[in-house]
Order: structure tokens, then sequence, then C-alpha cells
């Protein structure tokens, strides 16, 4: 509608609002607990390192975020361009890229809530634990535990209730799906429940290989996953 550019512009600025707040309000909680100075001398080689380190670390973490943009710029290619391709009809319509925009909110909830969280709580025991083999695999370990016993039952319940799910959330009258487009993204969100739990192991693998601060390592394999994402998507 008319208001929609409006809305997208008062969403990011609010956003952009939220992390400076969030940024203020943290440091004004350490007051009476740091004490700061421009001294950086002491410093200033842990920092180098870890600049060095935090590129690929960057890239690699955000190749989630990449696939899914890549899926997004192929599902738009209907409302940008046409219904067909060099003359051949294209395998996706104009309502495409809402069924995959929708579904996907829908398997990133999980991952964001239980996934991330979890692997986020482990890394700084395996990083303490980094010099210690048996220590790093045992925290290690309790991380995959804990991950699967939450990830599992998340992508088992995720598939089941999936058209259930979307029913609720996105048909009804007015703008709402249609019972195609019920269908359609249920389909969607089943083939994303199948890889919860694995989204999450790869947030703790990529972690573990963090703490031995080797951040080349899981860059290396989610740029190929990036590559081989594409590969399927176009085939």
């Amino acid at each position: 509608g008319g208001g929609g550019r409006a809305g997208g512009e008062g969403v990011g600025g609010a956003a952009v609002l939220g992390g400076v707040l969030q940024v203020l309000w943290s440091w004004s909680c350490l007051r009476g607990r740091v004490d700061w100075g421009a001294g950086s001398s002491e410093t200033r080689a842990r920092v180098r390192s870890m600049l060095v380190r935090m590129g690929p670390a960057l890239i690699g973490l955000g190749t989630l975020q990449l696939n899914s943009f890549i899926d997004t710029l192929i599902a738009m290619y209907p409302l940008w361009v046409g219904d067909t391709i060099g003359g051949v009809s294209y395998p996706l319509d104009e309502a495409s890229n809402s069924v995959l925009y929708y579904a996907q909110r829908l398997y990133q909830f999980p991952l964001g809530v239980f996934g991330i969280a979890v692997a986020t709580a482990v890394f700084p025991e395996l990083s303490r634990a980094a010099n210690d083999p048996g220590r790093f695999v045992s925290a290690l370990r309790r991380g995959v535990r804990l991950s699967l016993f939450i990830a599992l039952p998340a992508s088992v319940g995720l598939a089941l209730v999936r058209t259930d799910l979307v029913t609720t959330l996105y048909s009804g009258v007015g703008d709402g799906f249609s019972d195609d487009g019920v269908r359609r993204a249920a389909w969607v969100v089943l083939g994303y429940s199948v890889g919860v739990w694995a989204y999450s192991l790869n947030q703790l693998w990529t972690r573990a290989f963090y703490a031995k601060n080797d951040t080349t390592t899981p860059m290396r394999v989610a740029v190929a996953m990036v590559g081989l994402n594409l590969a399927l998507n176009l085939a």
C-alpha cells in the first residue's frame, strides 16, 4: 500500500535506535564497575589479533543470511523481470517470494531462541578449555546433547504443526494467505524444519573452531555451502 515505504523506514529507524539505546544502557550499567582510560599500549596487540580473526568470522556467520538473501532474489524474479527467462516459463510465480519469506520466519524462531542461544552460552566454556583437550571435548559433548535435546523435538514439532501454524499466523480475511498459499507455505516450512537441528549444531561446531582461534575453517565451509545452495537453487 501507499504507506509501505514509510512503514519500512520507520521499522529500519527503530532498529537502529534500539541498537544505540542498548549500547548506551549497557554503558550506563558499567559506571562504577569499569575504569575507562585512553591508554591502549597494553591491549593493542590483542585487539589487532582479534580484528584479524574477526573478518573470517563475520563472513562465516553471515552465510545463513546470505543464503536466505539468494533465495529471496531468485524468488523475486517474477516480480522484478517477468514470468519467463530466456523464453522459458519461470518455475516460480509472483507469490513465491511471500511464501518463502513468511515460511523463513517460522524456522528462524526456534533457531534464534534455542539454537544460537545454546551455542552462545557454551562458547565461553569452550574458550576457557581450548588448551585442555579432555575438558574441551567434555564441554562440546554437553553442548551437543543440549542442542539436540532441544532442536530435534523442535524440528519434529515444526514439521507436525506446520499447516496449523501457517493457517493460524498467516491466513484469514483480507490480505491473509489463501488455501493454496497455506499449502505451499506449509511445504516450505517442512523443508526448513528438517534442518533446524542441523542449523543448531552448526552454530555450536562453528564456535568450537572459534574457541581454538580458528575462524577460517568455518568460513571456508560456509562459503562452499553458499555455492552449493546457489547451484541447487538454479537446478
